[in-house]
């Protein structure tokens, strides 16, 4: 899957931060990295893998606040 390049530069940018200190992050559509999981918005999850000593990332789709919103 590719993706805009802006946000393939900042995916690797959390790739090489979660390799160093192996916290979760999360890069949105935009561009943006964050700390925290980010609702109402698509992301992708960039976490470490201790059993298998990499990084990891995966797209998650946006989150809404209640399941009967639809």
């Amino acid at each position: 899957m590719t993706y805009a390049s802006h946000v393939e530069f900042e995916l690797k940018r959390a790739v090489i931060l979660v390799r160093k200190d192996h916290k979760q992050r999360w890069v949105t559509m935009d561009g943006t990295i964050h700390d925290t999981p980010v609702p109402y918005r698509d992301a992708i999850s960039v976490y470490w893998m201790p059993i298998h000593g990499m990084v990891s990332y995966t797209y998650h789709h946006r989150i809404l606040a209640h399941s009967a919103i639809n």
